[in-house]
């Protein structure tokens, strides 16, 4: 019996060392494919049949391939596995033999199945063969509410009956990595379709009831392959260099002017700070409901159906992609913070200046802040792990985009505008890494910053700043305390002194641990608080963002506890502390409608309404529109619903979540 259980042990243990072999060894193939020069495409096209009705898409791809070694046996690509391939052959319609096996995400938000294509004789370096591969199948990702992940599942990539959207990272095409090609697509959809995608359009046709477009690019990247299609009416303007096209669905036909007016501004606002991208015409492409937010392409941006109205969420982020994706190329991995945290700091960094006052500029940053640092500051994956691994995103954007703004901040504006365009020319039109953007702001600031990117983009937590000062003797003196830092980590900090006769400021440089500081005082003056970095203009913890965090603890624990009367003043106070934060203020309202107080809920929501906060009055709306529906005021609840709609957000489980009871109320 004994003997019997160590063999079936062994047994076990075998399976699981081959397991983990076969394991390792895949993971060193796919890394190999990714990265071998052993062939380039001599030519690449595509014949694309879209079946809305069905999901549907057909392919047949021609590829011809042109050696770089001698020996060359096999080729390999990627599908979404939906998507079957059917059959392959070479140019003599002589049928190859082919596998197809699921495979791990190789990308975000993409199932992947790796097919193996083995060529029928060995090619000698620099000779070419044609392969012509087809496949179809179901290209649709649904919308649905998943009830495990508590959310509404976003399509990246999908064919829909009203639109279809097709991105390079969900693999609808033969993807191989780093290779450039001539390429051509010929796209057949319904007769009152129109096809946007890379190139050309070289004709147009019409076919049994399907109207074909042609298109064709002298040089690409397979990763930069997108096409759209949807029954669109479209209207074009050419504003100075710029030739822009919306592409809107017909009930939105009265939104084109406005949305080329927006991304005229848009546009050059950025060309006056980073210099002109490389491209001169931009569409701006609506794609249906299913993808839940925006995507940028070589050739414009593609904005989800829900987010196509006057307050124009989302589109400068998508903008900013001509420089930091486009322009400058695209990377992934590790480096994708050069693209989306630049984006994402170029997107706030336009609305806080385009913001009425300095108290919404100082709530849009908040913002970005309140995003880039989770509660309590707990040590996370850094931004580079972040990038490699596909993790938490706003690591790549919101964490990175602060890291960009600390970086203006310790450079100043016209140096830090000159590190960016000269970041862009050394770089135009090619892939630049985190290495690439260090050397060319260090070689244009003249210093060593290099403990700066060390710290913000290896390190999985960030600085938290406090301060303590006294009045004595006709002078303010402290300490400003700086931790979670090395002892060469040096950063300047502003702060804000309001006393009883006058508000000031002065700058504190900070090396290492802490900084003491002495300044002067006016005759009769008292110091009644101090601010640190008063503008948000530094990656870091600070009072207000701890507020934020202690209002929201202490919300939730009464609401737990039960012990609103006890917990109350202590919220309260920190609201009059931050008496415009909109997220504390998010706080109370909450705090209110826990104890079912709808009435004063709504009346804290109004308030942050009347303060116009950039990120926050969809939300707010959201929240009073649900404090109507629990009094049974249906009414109310459709007018606050509709209004929140009407301002749209990129946070998609939400919207749904309102769309669905909006619809509801229309039954």
């Amino acid at each position: 019996m004994s003997n019997r259980k160590n063999e079936m042990k062994g047994r076990v243990v075998r399976k699981i060392v081959t397991l983990i072999l076969a394991l390792l060894c895949a993971q060193t193939l796919l890394t190999a494919l990714t990265k071998n020069n052993e062939f380039e495409i001599a030519h690449f096209s595509l014949d694309i049949e879209i079946i809305p009705d069905e999901h549907g898409l057909k392919v047949e791809a021609n590829l011809r391939l042109r050696s770089g070694i001698t020996g060359l046996k096999s080729l390999y690509f990627y599908l979404r596995p939906s998507l079957r391939v059917r059959t392959v052959k070479d140019e003599n319609d002589n049928p190859l033999v082919f596998s197809q096996n699921k495979v791990e995400r190789i990308f975000p938000n993409s199932e992947t199945s790796l097919v193996n294509v083995q060529l029928d004789q060995e090619l000698s370096k620099g000779e070419t063969v044609g392969i012509v591969v087809a496949y179809d199948g179901i290209f649709y990702m649904p919308s649905d509410f998943d009830p495990k992940e508590r959310r509404y599942n976003r399509a990246f990539s999908s064919v829909t009956k009203e639109a279809a959207w097709l991105r390079p990272v969900q693999l609808w095409y033969p993807y191989i990595a780093d290779k450039s090609m001539p390429l051509t697509i010929r796209a057949r959809v319904p007769s009152d379709w129109t096809v946007i995608t890379n190139g050309e359009l070289g004709s147009t046709s019409e076919e049994k009831g399907k109207k074909i477009f042609v298109f064709q690019e002298e040089e690409i990247s397979s990763l930069d392959v997108f096409l759209f299609a949807a029954s669109y009416i479209s209207k074009s303007k050419t504003i100075g260099d710029f030739h822009i096209t919306a592409h809107l669905f017909p009930h939105h036909r009265d939104l084109l002017d406005p949305y080329i007016e927006k991304t005229e501004e848009i546009l050059s606002f950025y060309t006056q700070k980073y210099g002109a991208p490389d491209v001169e015409n931009f569409n701006i492409i609506e794609i249906g409901m299913g993808y839940g937010t925006g995507t940028g392409s070589p050739f414009g941006y593609g904005i989800s159906s829900h987010l196509i109205n006057l307050d124009f969420p989302l589109i400068p982020h998508e903008i900013a992609h001509l420089w930091w994706g486009e322009t400058v190329s695209d990377n992934l991995g590790e480096d994708t913070w050069l693209h989306e945290g630049l984006a994402t700091f170029s997107d706030y960094c336009y609305r806080a200046e385009k913001s009425p006052d300095k108290r919404a500029r100082k709530e849009v940053l908040f913002g970005l802040l309140n995003k880039a640092i989770p509660i309590g500051n707990p040590k996370t994956l850094s931004i580079l792990e972040g990038g490699a691994k596909h993790a938490e995103g706003f690591l790549v954007y919101e964490r990175a985009a602060f890291v960009v703004q600390t970086l203006k901040h310790i450079l100043g504006e016209e140096l830090f505008l000159k590190a960016l365009r000269s970041y862009i020319e050394a770089f135009r039109g090619k892939k630049a890494k985190t290495a690439d953007f260090i050397q060319v702001v260090n070689s244009v600031s003249q210093r060593d910053l290099n403990w700066f990117f060390d710290y913000y983009l290896r390190r999985g937590r960030i600085p938290r700043y406090r301060v303590k000062s006294v009045d004595v003797g006709g002078k303010v003196r402290g300490t400003l305390y700086q931790e979670n830092v090395t002892k060469h980590f040096v950063m300047p900090l502003t702060l804000e002194f309001l006393t009883n006769k006058r508000s000031f400021r002065r700058i504190v440089q900070v090396k290492g641990s802490k900084k003491k500081f002495s300044f002067d005082l006016e005759r009769g003056e008292n110091v009644l608080r101090v601010t640190i970095d008063p503008d948000f203009e530094v990656l870091g913890v600070r009072d207000v963002l701890e507020d934020r965090w202690e209002a929201r603890s202490l919300r939730l624990g009464a609401a737990e506890e039960k012990n609103f009367q006890k917990l109350e003043p202590l919220l309260f106070s920190l609201s009059e502390k931050n008496p415009d934060n909109a997220h504390i203020l998010h706080e109370v309202g909450q705090f209110y409608f826990a104890q079912q107080k709808w009435e004063k809920g709504i009346e804290i929501y109004q308030k942050i309404l009347s303060l116009e906060p950039d990120d926050f009055t969809f939300v707010a709306l959201g929240n009073i529109a649900a404090a109507y529906e629990l009094m049974g005021d249906k009414k109310m609840q459709r007018f606050y619903l509709e209004k929140a709609l009407a301002k749209g957000s990129s946070m998609y489980s939400i919207v749904r979540s309102l769309m669905d009871k909006f619809e509801k109320l229309k039954q």
